[in-house]
């Protein structure tokens, strides 16, 4: 069983970065690997911390892929996110899987299913890194006192 917290974790995100810059060189190997370590590629497939490099890899992927593959990563999707957390939207985890058929879109199967969910969730969606800049928000008024009441306030009340 893979542990959720890893000390590896940043040499697997790596070795995802190599495959995906690489893909030429290494797509058989990341293939065999795929059919060989199939609880690795689970875990990193099904944890939002890789989504990213998960996003890159999978758009590299179209046609060309053995079913067995396609069957491989369907299976891993359709268990849906790693670490189950109670969510209030109930399209959560079909928009969690048209992240993945989004990026799987090249492959005629995926792009099947991509559609199917789209028109259940009504939403476009996509994989993207877990820490990201999502733009600069000005609040206006969140304090019940004005600027000057705050300068006159004495510093140890």
């Amino acid at each position: 069983m893979v542990k959720t917290q890893s000390n590896y974790d940043i040499i697997k995100k790596l070795s995802i970065f190599v495959i995906v810059q690489k893909w030429n060189i290494l797509k058989c190997s990341f293939l065999n690997l795929l059919e060989t370590e199939v609880d690795l590629f689970d875990y990193i497939f099904r944890s939002y911390i890789f989504d990213d490099e998960t996003k890159h890899l999978f758009e590299l992927l179209n046609e060309e892929i053995n079913m067995k593959y396609i069957m491989i990563l369907d299976g891993i999707i359709n268990k849906n996110e790693y670490i189950f957390i109670e969510r209030d939207d109930q399209y959560y985890d079909l928009k969690w899987r048209q992240k993945r058929y989004q990026a799987l879109r090249n492959v005629s199967f995926f792009r099947k299913k991509l559609i199917e969910t789209k028109q259940i969730t009504g939403v476009d969606t996509e994989l993207y890194p877990p820490i990201r800049f999502t733009g600069v928000h000005w609040i206006e008024q969140m304090s019940p006192y004005s600027s000057q009441e705050i300068i006159k306030m004495p510093i140890n009340k």
